[in-house]
């Protein structure tokens, strides 16, 4: 289902976020928005997404993904598709020394519903 490149090309990206923004943990202030191209099954849609091990990874370095700790138990889809159906891959992740900062969060699916593009937009208040 998923070519093997781009699966790749993925896991780089990943980790250079990782290093880049590791040195933050718990103490700094760093913002990661966009389309993650992963999510979390059972939360964020129905199927396992490659990466969503990553995604773990990632939140391990102390980011926090706060429109679902301010939505816990809503579904709300960011993109559709036919290989992972409605699911919500773009997201706002903040480090620690952010959280408190954090006015608002949300998505405005106006782009995708007007097909501008294929996603929703996040939408973060600092």
């Amino acid at each position: 289902m998923f070519d093997e490149p781009a699966s790749r090309d993925f896991d780089l990206a990943v980790g250079q976020v990782e290093v880049g923004c590791g040195r933050v943990r718990g103490r700094g202030r760093c913002v990661v928005v966009g389309d993650f191209n992963t999510a979390r099954r059972g939360v964020d849609g129905p199927q396992k997404f490659r990466g969503e091990d990553l995604l773990g990874a990632f939140c391990s370095l102390g980011f926090r993904d706060v429109w679902r700790e301010r939505s816990p138990g809503v579904r709300e889809a960011t993109w559709e598709g036919p290989w992972l159906g409605a699911s919500r891959l773009d997201a706002a992740y903040v480090s620690a020394g952010l959280e408190g900062a954090v006015r608002g969060v949300g998505y405005d699916h106006s782009f995708r519903e007007q097909g501008l593009s294929d996603h929703s937009a996040v939408v973060l208040d600092l």
